[in-house]
């Protein structure tokens, strides 16, 4: 029996990632963000747990542990999952995000009525800082090659 409801590979990960980023595009809010950096960090776990992945693209984690988006992606996802990152958590490359709505922020039109759409920006530990489009697109990027170069 299966808990994975539909989702059966790696590539389907990939396809779900570009439907949240759609979502994300059309409006940025802290729902679509979570499920976006949830889904752009745990298509490792897909990729290491499948066997007909070859294992040359498994051992090639590695190389992308340290990149700056999805480092981002493990952050946020890890402490927007259980509220906070527990004190002592190795390797963190998000220092903040901020999320603020309201006239003049965010998209024209998007949003609820009277709220707007939100903005939404995550702040590295080196002060680098990306918005939530540009999170996704650097993590879309990331996810391509890495796919395009394994074949998968």
């Amino acid at each position: 029996m299966t808990l994975t409801s539909g989702l059966k590979t790696p590539r389907d990960m990939l396809s779900k990632l570009h439907r949240e980023r759609t979502r994300l595009d059309e409006e940025v809010n802290p729902d679509n963000l979570f499920n976006f950096v949830v889904t752009g960090y745990h298509i490792k776990d897909w990729i290491k747990n499948d066997p007909s992945v070859p294992q040359a693209a498994k051992d090639d984690l590695a190389s992308i542990r340290s990149n700056p988006f999805l480092g981002a992606c493990r952050d946020v996802a890890n402490a927007s999952k259980h509220f906070t990152l527990d004190k002592g958590y190795k390797g963190q490359v998000a220092a903040k995000t901020s999320a603020t709505s309201g006239w003049g922020i965010g998209g024209y039109g998007k949003g609820p009525y009277g709220v707007g759409e939100y903005s939404i920006v995550v702040v590295l530990t080196d002060r680098q800082r990306f918005d939530a489009r540009e999170l996704a697109q650097g993590v879309i990027g990331l996810w391509e090659a890495f796919f395009a170069k394994h074949s998968l």
